[in-house]
């Protein structure tokens, strides 16, 4: 894995975090703020098909955000998110630079 960008993703990560409803210690991850966040902050290419868009750039990160989220268990629980499953896909199949 490709570590030249960890630190700045896992600080965008926890910027993109909210307060949930009604729970005073959790926090639950937006995706949309993560990956508004992530098109801020980097140029995204696909490693794999140089001809994709941005918008199907953007909609291939989406989808890579929402298969990383896992679901809340009960009632008092939040959503979590698995960070380093994130951060290796996002490296697999895209080429980052930061802007």
């Amino acid at each position: 894995m490709e570590s030249k960008h960890k630190k700045a993703i896992e600080g965008i990560i926890d910027q993109s975090k909210r307060k949930m409803m009604g729970r005073v210690f959790q926090k639950e991850l937006s995706p949309q703020l993560l990956v508004n966040a992530l098109f801020a902050t980097f140029n995204i290419r696909s490693k794999l098909y140089r001809s994709n868009g941005p918008t199907a750039v953007k909609a291939r990160v989406q989808e890579i955000v929402n298969n990383n989220i896992i679901p809340p268990v009960g009632r008092s629980s939040a959503q979590e998110f698995f960070r380093d499953g994130f951060i290796h896909e996002l490296n697999t199949e895209f080429v980052l630079e930061k802007k």
